[in-house]
């Protein structure tokens, strides 16, 4: 995942972004245990921070749901520790921002705030949502996601699509080419947001609007995402999140989940080099029409 730092003036474009943080992964779980937190027993274990037992009990379950429901579909078994953090601890594990959901390599530990109005992602919500056209707010409204409250539900949102890195790795599918790598953490979240809490889903829809509507990109293409990976200007790296999860709306529509076989029946698995973004979606184009098309529309879709 993207390892570049936040801009905090812009809390959506930080949807989806890996840490700034220079760790040894292998040691994330020896840290958090040392921090000493009182936990929560389950299929997930998970430490908090003092003061955030209830914060932390409804991240589990939520958390739990979602392993719950790969278990059952995919016939999997996603093995992680979920860590609900103050900003003082949080810093013990991670450098910075406070606030961004992240989740390390294996053994797998998701890193979540338990003080909402100290994250990053609330703290900048201000600058994109000052730009959200009035049938955007609306429709969040719509939603059931009021405005005020919109930016505490995307850093919650987050989460998910953390935990997809974990099922995308654990189905053998994490890509070489990191545009599609994104996608598909997206692609398994957003599946069980739309079998199991269609009320995210309607809410993520309307947040990754607001990032295509308000996010104004300078690089737009797959070769320059690729490229410029560590240069992309954060608010740029929101409207490519957003065209991402456009094309995953699209092929979860048609394809479901059974999109995950298709690609390993189609041979793009964990390893496979690419010459060029083009050479995948040439073969993403054989498994599921559309790829191609999508990725020329992008170039042009500058706002």
């Amino acid at each position: 995942m993207r390892r570049a730092q936040i801009l905090a003036s812009c809390a959506l474009s930080t949807l989806l972004l890996a840490s700034a943080a220079q760790i040894s992964q292998s040691d994330v779980r020896k840290r958090v245990l040392a921090l000493h937190l009182d936990s929560l027993v389950g299929r997930v274990p998970t430490y908090y921070s003092p003061g955030a037992h209830e914060r932390a009990a409804s991240l589990q379950r939520a958390i739990d749901e979602e392993i719950t429901f790969f278990i059952s579909s995919l016939h999997m078994q996603p093995n992680l520790t979920l860590a609900v953090l103050s900003e003082a601890d949080w810093a013990k594990i991670r450098a910075t921002p406070y606030g961004e959901p992240w989740v390390s390599d294996a053994p797998h530990v998701v890193l979540l705030p338990a003080d909402l109005q100290a994250s990053v992602i609330v703290k900048g919500f201000a600058s994109s949502g000052r730009r959200a056209s009035g049938s955007t707010r609306a429709a969040l409204e719509a939603a059931g996601v009021r405005f005020e409250t919109a930016p505490y539900r995307l850093n919650d949102l987050i989460g998910y699509h953390e935990i997809g890195h974990v099922i995308v790795g654990d189905c053998g599918l994490e890509q070489t080419q990191r545009w599609f790598n994104e996608m598909l953490a997206t692609y398994v979240a957003y599946a069980f947001m739309r079998e199991r809490r269609p009320e995210d889903a309607r809410a993520f829809d309307v947040l990754m609007r607001l990032n295509a509507e308000t996010l104004h990109p300078s690089f737009r293409s797959l070769n320059d995402f690729e490229t410029h990976f560590q240069d992309i200007p954060g608010d740029n790296y929101g409207w490519y999140q957003a065209m991402f999860y456009s094309r995953v709306v699209a092929v979860y529509d048609r394809e479901h989940l059974g999109f995950l076989d298709k690609l390993r029946r189609g041979g793009i698995v964990a390893g496979v080099q690419y010459q060029s973004p083009a050479h995948l979606l040439k073969r993403l184009e054989q498994i599921s029409p559309g790829f191609e098309r999508w990725a020329n529309l992008m170039r042009q879709d500058a706002n």
